[in-house]
């Protein structure tokens, strides 16, 4: 039975020395701009180490990197936008920003597979600053929720090229409200997390977020907001008029509903 240890200890060593050549080749192709190589690599580390945090990382990265989201670019634009509208038409002024860049199916669903990557498929995340990949984990994690949050709804709805007011709210559905809502929690303490607890981008979240609470018309036990709720915002985020929005409410009475001005102070408060 002895004579057996060194061959169990070379296979592991072997295994080990695999995993990290596949995570060094990984990292590679994605500062290469090779996401479908990264993705590869990556995903064979995270499969035979689903607790590793460098390969989870590496691969969200190359999911988003595939649906058109180089994250060292789109941090400073997704900061630079938050807040400049005040609040009301972040929305709007994050799609305007992301259209040219998530406008196909495929990129949605590549950076939900970003975000569930960190969320779900990594078994053992860091949770505390005592993990130095804590912050850097909660970051990209919280910087990928910013931009679904704001982004999905609206390019499902109104995806890149179509003219102002060609939007569709139905296309947006349940589902695309449960990840919405989770999305604007988790982001906020993601990026809290991450030591960005009075950001321009956090406030935005915390704002947005409130707002929508704030159209109690249709209020469904269980959820912040509805379906119906969501795709009114939606509505009145890509009309051109949105006080006679090209197509009826389904919630609100009127955009009115959604009132910024009592959430200008919800940035000081943690979701």
């Amino acid at each position: 039975m002895k004579k057996l240890v060194p061959f169990f200890a070379l296979v592991l060593l072997s295994c080990a020395s695999s995993s990290s050549s596949d995570l060094d080749s990984a990292q590679f192709a994605l500062d290469s701009g090779d996401y479908d190589v990264a993705v590869t690599k990556a995903s064979a580390v995270l499969t035979d180490d689903p607790a590793n945090v460098d390969a989870a990382m590496v691969l969200s990265a190359a999911y988003a990197g595939q649906a058109g989201v180089e994250l060292t670019n789109i941090i400073g634009d997704l900061m630079d936008t938050a807040g400049v509208g005040g609040g009301n038409n972040d929305f709007q002024l994050i799609h305007d920003s992301m259209a040219a860049i998530l406008d196909e199916t495929s990129d949605l669903t590549n950076l939900r597979l970003a975000i569930e990557t960190l969320r779900t498929t990594l078994t053992s995340p860091p949770t505390t600053d005592a993990d130095p990949q804590f912050a850097p984990y909660s970051f990209q994690l919280g910087v990928l929720q910013s931009l679904a949050a704001f982004g999905t709804p609206t390019l499902v709805a109104q995806p890149a090229g179509n003219a102002a007011d060609d939007y569709d709210v139905s296309l947006i559905v349940a589902a695309d409200r449960t990840n919405n809502e989770n999305d604007f929690l988790e982001a906020d303490d993601n990026l809290v997390n991450a030591n960005l607890a009075d950001n321009d981008l956090t406030t935005t979240i915390r704002q947005n977020y409130c707002a929508l609470l704030s159209a109690d018309t249709g209020d469904v036990a269980g959820q912040a907001y509805t379906l119906e709720q969501l795709r009114d915002l939606i509505r009145c985020q890509l009309d051109n008029t949105p006080l006679a929005p090209n197509t009826a409410f389904e919630a609100v009475a009127t955009c009115l509903e959604f009132d910024f001005a009592a959430c200008s102070a919800a940035g000081d408060t943690d979701l």
